[in-house]
């Protein structure tokens, strides 16, 4: 195992074989495969709490009676490693859930010193026996151990020396769930913490009494009670996850769980499907709402499964330490699972924040991010989208730019068509960099992580630290894609930072108008798609604003008072005093070029264009009633579901009401012919297919038999897309691509084209690494005012019949 979360939980056993005695072990086993390039030494770390043997390509490498309580790297034991592949299989001997980890290290690798302690839990009829830590005893040293009913109410306190047994007596405790903390400090002075979860009386009839209760209306509150009971069900024999959730449950009344070292499980609904997500918030020690508290994201990792939202990592998680060691609120955002913390995965974070300023006492300029892997590289791209929001930030081994890796991730040389150039760009995670000119970041990185090389950050950090940004880097020798034990140094980093008061320098570079913002500086129009957007403001005096751009036609100020000076801002825009300025509120607007009152709407931050942009936004499919189109919008469907593991809202067109057609974008399954809605809207969709073609405002393409995309404004509500499917025949619609809707090459929708012709399932295929769309017959983007341009229309090749 490679991964920093790669603790494997084995569910109790179903059942046991037939005729075997009681409380018999089961053998189970888990296999890996370990490549390398030449015969070597190596270190097997084991943590166990299951009786284990372990065997490397056939033969019994070591064995461990495992613990009471599982730890990481409990155990190492040598192995020599053949050239090319090896086999590694762990036989685990237990009757009862266990949880395994087991990673390959170097011969002498020193492990870090382990600030985390095990305790382990043993019932009897009328007293609880807590053996303070299963690693072991450290002398002269005591652990206290504090039980709590739900609302955090003491029902008993004890204390032992480090790694000896406490005892707490149970009679008198009501029935119900109950947690232990147990706690201390360490030879340094530093604290130590670790609870567990038991469950007085029957917990199998407070999962049936959950599991009624989840009846409860559609909204985040009745979903919320749902969630918890798929969580019991989904492993039916895990009295300790029940207890734990059946703690959580009797918190949800009022604000019990708001309280020092409260766990609550955020929820809303999220409009671009109208599911609910969840956000996991971990509160601090003494946590109370009469002072403003620092708040910390961490963004997870690419999960491999892409499990249901019930399997995911810590799903049931219900305290971190480093919320009750640093005294922070820690947030652990879902982020649409593996969307790549793009598109709604993004949004995904940005509406977890708001639920926790709603909810808690936040600091708003303590507000941090960090994560791992995934997690890094989202920390990368949501930071340089809102350099205004984050205090500082710690990406860790994440993020990576085209230029560095092979012919993966549109890092072909071949790639010279402007889309091709567009998805490098947009596929770097340092894109936007330059917008954290005023964000203090911590890079880290180990210099053996095969999943993601530290050639990435040693790109990134000399560039930003050539251009003067606040930057610290820490690479790790020796340590590779996996938890590198860096959080008692960056934590206390991060929350050593404040946010920055709007600098005097403002700078974007994006892809797109959604992320082209900084501080006080957006630029609110370009002059060509599928070209970076780049601007550098700076306030020369109060009131005076130079800006140096690229690709930018419009801008937009909104100065805080320090910088805004007394009167309306005087701008000097590419060596030119611009004037003009349209106020609206507190924000001041320039175009490049005037633009007439009764002119066609343009592309906006709201609505930016792309296919795939109607993933942001809240979208319905809706269908007319022939097979084709039936199976077409299915395939849309099964698209989001695959994906999100979420139902997308589906609707026959005659079935569509009003009120859906204002409050959603449409994704039009059929052209006019087949689609009542298509109909109704033909006049303000400018795209017509027949058999010979498609014509797009206007211009024909010849493409026999084929099908025809194209993303406009909405015609029946401001602040949404139509996006319009329509083939020449049913033939042609069974035959279409619903993926060229959804170009994602690393989990997340990254479609900027706005239309196409001929997308469909027997176009012509192209290498890796090269935009679809050139085996199409024809696609384009829009220029900023959805008109038509003959630069943006790219030709090629015919669908083969």
């Amino acid at each position: 195992f490679i991964s920093w979360q790669d603790q494997v939980s084995l569910p109790p056993p179903a059942a046991a074989a037939p005729g075997a005695p009681p409380g018999r072990s089961l053998r189970r086993y888990a296999a890996a495969t370990v490549s390398s390039a030449e015969a070597r030494d190596a270190l097997v770390s084991l943590g166990s709490m299951a009786g284990y043997q372990l065997w490397l390509n056939g033969a019994l490498a070591g064995e461990g009676p495992g613990a009471p309580a599982y730890y990481p790297d409990a155990a190492q034991h040598p192995v020599r490693l053949r050239a090319g592949e090896n086999r590694l299989v762990l036989e685990l001997m237990t009757a009862a859930g266990a949880n395994f980890s087991a990673r390959m290290l170097e011969p002498g690798t020193a492990l870090p010193p382990r600030r985390a302690i095990a305790p382990a839990l043993r019932v009897e009829s009328e007293a609880l026996e807590i053996l303070t830590d299963a690693a072991g005893t450290r002398t002269g040293l005591r652990l206290d151990v504090t039980a709590h009913r739900p609302g955090g109410g003491v029902l008993g306190q004890a204390g032992a020396d480090w790694g000896a047994t406490a005892r707490l007596p149970t009679a008198a405790w009501p029935d119900g769930p109950v947690e232990l903390h147990v706690s201390g400090r360490d030879q340094w002075g530093q604290s130590v913490s670790a609870w567990l979860r038991w469950h007085k009386g029957n917990w199998r009839e407070g999962a049936r009494r959950l599991a009624a209760a989840a009846a409860a209306p559609r909204d985040p509150a009745g979903d919320r009670l749902r969630f918890l009971a798929a969580l019991i069900a989904d492993q039916p024999d895990n009295a300790d996850r029940a207890a734990g959730l059946l703690f959580e449950q009797a918190e949800l009344a009022g604000d019990a769980a708001i309280r020092g070292n409260g766990f609550v499980r955020l929820a809303w609904t999220d409009p671009v499907d109208g599911t609910t997500q969840f956000c996991r918030a971990y509160l601090p020690e003494g946590y109370a709402p009469d002072r403003r508290w620092p708040l910390t994201l961490y963004l997870h990792g690419f999960h491999p499964q892409n499990p249901i939202p019930i399997r995911w990592w810590g799903v049931d998680t219900r305290h971190v330490p480093e919320a009750e060691r640093y005294g922070t609120i820690w947030l652990e955002p879902h982020g649409r699972g593996n969307m790549d913390w793009r598109e709604a995965g993004e949004d995904d974070v940005l509406r977890c924040i708001e639920a926790a300023r709603r909810r808690f006492s936040v600091d708003a300029d303590r507000i941090y991010l960090t994560g791992l892997s995934m997690g890094g590289a989202g920390t990368w791209t949501i930071a340089s989208h809102f350099p205004g929001l984050f205090a500082a930030i710690v990406p860790i081994f994440g993020g990576w730019d085209y230029r560095l890796v092979g012919r993966d991730g549109w890092s072909d040389a071949a790639a010279t068509w402007p889309v091709e150039r567009w998805h490098q760009e947009n596929q770097s995670r340092f894109t936007g960099v330059e917008s954290l000119n005023a964000t203090p970041i911590f890079v880290i990185h180990g210099d053996r992580d095969e999943a993601v090389p530290v050639a990435h950050s040693r790109y990134v950090v000399p560039m930003l630290q050539r251009w003067g940004y606040d930057l610290r880097y820490e690479e790790i020798p020796g340590r590779g894609h996996e938890e590198l034990d860096a959080r008692d140094r960056f934590v206390p980093w991060l929350l050593a930072h404040r946010r920055t008061a709007a600098p005097r320098v403002a700078r974007v570079r994006a892809m797109s108008l959604r992320e082209a913002s900084a501080w006080w500086l957006s630029v609110t129009e370009y002059e060509r798609p599928l070209e970076a957007i780049e601007a550098r403001a700076e306030v020369l005096e109060p009131g005076v604003v130079r800006v140096d751009s690229r690709n930018a036609a419009g801008l937009s100020l909104r100065l805080p008072t320090h910088l805004r000076g007394t009167s309306a801002p005087r701008l000097i825009w590419n060596g030119e005093a611009r004037t003009g300025a349209r106020q609206i509120g507190d924000a001041y607007y320039w175009r490049l070029r005037p633009v007439g009152e009764a002119a066609a709407p343009r592309k906006s931050r709201s609505l930016p264009g792309g296919m795939s942009d109607i993933f942001r936004t809240p979208f319905l499919i809706v269908h007319g009633p022939g097979a084709a189109e039936q199976a077409a919008a299915q395939r849309v469907a099964a698209i989001w579901r695959g994906a999100q593991h979420q139902e997308p809202r589906l609707a026959l067109d005659r079935e569509t009401s009003e009120a859906m057609l204002r409050d959603h974008s449409l994704i039009l399954i059929g052209g006019p012919r087949e689609n009542l809605i298509a109909r109704r809207a033909a006049a303000q969709l400018p795209m017509r297919v027949d058999a010979g073609g498609v014509t797009i405002l206007g211009r024909r393409f010849a493409a026999p038999d084929s099908v025809g995309q194209m993303l406009r404004p909405s015609p029946f509500a401001s602040g949404r897309y139509v996006l319009a499917i329509a083939a020449a025949s049913p033939a042609a619609m069974a035959r279409w691509d619903a993926y060229s809707l959804w170009n994602a090459p690393y989990g997340s929708p990254a479609q900027p084209l706005d239309w196409t012709v001929g997308a469909v399932a027997d176009s012509p295929r192209v290498p890796l690494g090269l935009d679809p769309s050139r085996g199409w017959v024809a696609s384009g983007v829009f220029g900023a005012d959805w008109g038509l341009d003959p630069r943006w229309i790219f030709s090629g090749a015919p669908p083969a019949h």
